[in-house]
């Protein structure tokens, strides 16, 4: 930096940091930035009224750091006493430019510590505020304040809390009605606030819970606790931003008198990185690209992912998921899966105007039944093994069971799906849910006869799995509303070493249907005339179910959330030079991306995980005949996106010798990749 009394880079904190703040002196001065947005910022210093700034704070060649992004908070470095002209600018820019904001006259105390740091919203200009720092009045003590860098959050009472998880109640107010960008003020009523907005406590030190509550309520909103030492400063930061899922308000704590590496000691206990990953099996039965070819080898690859823990869908045979747990017992040696049947009640019935629609009462096919038969007959003696036996079940020696409904049975489905009678459709999903789930001839055409209730894949069964290195503490299963497939979310509460519990939320929704072989027979399309726009209300109205869900359970406690899955919705994306993916039901990714953040990492690219380019769908060398998109996703609740530190695609390697009818291949596990992230987790 080009400020007075900034000498050489130096080495500042624990752990031998690489060189890059100033040394030379009495460390007095630290910068830091809680802007909501994910840009670093670098400082420029100049004495007021000397030429500009040739290099900035952590410009140096040796540092490894560069730029302060959310809630890093530099530690103390030295700057001679004077008045100074700032000027931030983002990492990488240089001093010559307008920068960000600046500050002019920043005023550097003798030897007294003070604080520079950014606010703002990342959506409009920030400012760079100056708090200078107390320390305690003796070595018994601790000093402790409360700076309100939260934007769009209204003042706050700050103190001690009852606990520090929530709910819980604010025990003593210290700091009464803070403002956004201020501190609590000296007062002839609280004569304990010094002029920097310091109290001085006695307690001895230890955890001690801090709450923020609105003023003059004693219910606590936000909370933590510290480990709070004698003789040490804190300033307790309540900062993100309501509008922002990526930045969730919380409170975040600094210890001004300690430091790792040249930030200062910010958080409470030890981070954890927790990996993460999703996959999406497509074990969706006979329809699906060769399962049978593909299940023997997928119990290994999900238990060789090796990560901490992992959401599989689409596994819709109970036993396939009793052989997936038990394949994987020695990487995850917790599971939750829930057994769901056809007597399953929908945890919330309601459709998207509020209505619980009424049961279905008559069998499927009551009003289609001669073609019911037609269509069972053909697929019986023609399609199923063995042939022309009613214990006969299709596609199980098919390698494209498809191609002999087309060439054998078309006018018999055809009659069905094709028809302009809504009890015909609605006997033709029940025939389709029944072959989907290897359901022997006689017994389907016996379901879509007499059962009421026959209109679910694999009799009910949903195909959620969560896999866990760690324990799990009282998961749950939450049933939605659905249309052929059971769709289910679970919650697993996932209890980590370093004493965090996350709630770990795994679902797969529907995945609506373009085809006309696909009619919409359920209760949830929202009164639209077309399939299409029928499957993707229901997906819209599941997806809100979700948001619903995950605020609900999560959301009083402010408990961190993951929501990993395939939500059958994802982003667009072109980069310019070939990286394209496609849009998948934008309005229902709308709703998830207004309530969560991405788990995508800062700087990593939209990645596609049903690829163009899948040996699945495209033979190597050839030029994809499908489109990529991005539905295998990951997304964080009270999380900041910061946080996340990488992301990637995985059991993307083609190891599966397949014969396919073009001829022989290999091909991974699935037609989907699995998606992951590596999320940091404080206590």
């Amino acid at each position: 930096s080009g400020g007075a009394g900034a000498g050489g880079a130096g080495a500042g904190g624990a752990g031998g940091a690489v060189a890059c703040l100033p040394e030379g002196g009495i460390p007095n001065v630290r910068f830091g930035s809680f802007v909501t947005d994910l840009r670093r910022y670098d400082l420029c210093i100049k004495p007021m009224g000397a030429a500009d700034a040739k290099s900035s704070l952590l410009s140096s060649s040796a540092c490894s750091h560069k730029g302060l992004g959310y809630k890093e908070v530099s530690t103390l470095f030295p700057l001679a006493p004077g008045a100074y002209d700032f000027k931030v600018i983002e990492a990488g820019a240089t001093c010559d430019g307008a920068g960000v904001t600046t500050l002019s006259p920043a005023i550097v105390d003798e030897a007294k510590p003070v604080a520079f740091y950014l606010l703002g919203d990342g959506q409009t200009k920030p400012t760079l505020a100056r708090f200078a720092e107390s320390r305690p009045a003796s070595p018994i003590a601790l000093s402790v304040r409360y700076l309100h860098a939260a934007p769009n959050v209204p003042a706050r009472d700050a103190g001690v809390a009852a606990s520090a998880s929530l709910p819980t109640e604010l025990l003593l107010k210290v700091f009464p009605s803070v403002p956004f960008g201020g501190v609590a003020p000296p007062s002839p009523g609280n004569p304990t606030i010094d002029a920097n907005g310091y109290t001085d406590l006695t307690t001895g030190g230890g955890v001690t819970p801090i709450g923020s509550a609105a003023p003059g309520a004693t219910t606590v909103e936000l909370t933590i606790g510290p480990d709070f030492k004698t003789s040490h400063a804190y300033t307790v930061f309540a900062v993100g931003n309501p509008s922002l899922p990526a930045f969730p308000t919380q409170l975040h704590v600094c210890d001004e008198t300690a430091s790792v590496g040249i930030l200062a000691k910010c958080g409470v206990g030890i981070a954890q990185d927790l990996v993460v990953d999703a996959y999406n099996t497509q074990l969706t039965g006979p329809f699906a690209p060769s399962e049978k070819a593909r299940k023997p080898a997928l119990p290994g690859a999900i238990g060789g992912l090796g990560g901490d823990v992992a959401c599989i869908g689409e596994v819709w045979s109970d036993a396939d998921k009793v052989a997936i747990v038990d394949a994987a017992k020695a990487t995850y040696p917790h599971a939750y899966w829930k057994a769901t049947t056809l007597d399953t009640q929908v945890d919330d019935p309601k459709d998207a105007s509020g209505v619980v629609p009424p049961a279905f009462t008559t069998p499927a096919c009551s009003g289609s039944s001669a073609k019911l038969n037609a269509a069972i007959d053909c697929i019986r003696d023609n399609c199923a093994t063995p042939k022309a036996d009613e214990s006969g079940v299709f596609g199980e020696d098919a390698v494209t069971p498809t191609s002999c409904l087309q060439s054998k049975c078309l006018g018999q489905v055809v009659g069905l799906f094709g028809s302009a009678s809504e009890a015909d459709r609605t006997c033709w999903s029940c025939i389709l849910t029944g072959l989907f789930g290897y359901e022997k001839m006689g017994d389907l055409r016996a379901a879509c006869s007499t059962d009421p209730k026959a209109r679910f894949v694999h009799g009910g069964a949903n195909g959620m799995l969560v896999l866990s290195r760690f324990p799990l503490k009282n998961p749950e299963t939450w049933v939605l509303p659905a249309t052929e497939w059971r769709v289910a979310a679970l919650r697993a509460p996932v209890s980590l070493p370093n004493g965090a519990l996350v709630d770990v939320y795994c679902t797969a929704l529907t995945t609506p249907a373009s085809s006309s072989t696909r009619p919409y027979a359920g209760q949830y399309g929202g009164g639209a005339t077309t399939a299409a726009v029928a499957w993707a209300n229901e997906l819209s109205l599941q997806t809100k179910k979700l948001v619903d869900f995950v605020h609900t359970r999560s959301g009083p406690t402010r408990r961190k959330a993951i929501i990993a899955g395939d939500p059958y919705s994802g982003p667009s994306f072109d980069d310019g030079a070939g990286h394209v993916l496609k849009a998948r039901f934008p309005d229902s990714y709308a709703l998830l991306s207004a309530a969560f953040a991405s788990g995508l990492a800062p700087g990593v690219l939209p990645m596609c995980t049903q690829c163009g380019d899948n040996p699945w769908y495209t033979a190597p060398g050839m030029t994809p005949a499908v489109d990529s998109t991005w539905t295998t996703s990951i997304y964080l609740s009270d999380i900041p996106l910061v946080d996340v530190h990488a992301s990637s695609v995985g059991l993307t390697e083609a190891t599966i010798p397949f014969d396919a009818p073009s001829g022989a291949k290999k091909v991974p596990p699935s037609s989907y990749y699995a998606f992951r992230s590596v999320i940091r987790v404080e206590p």
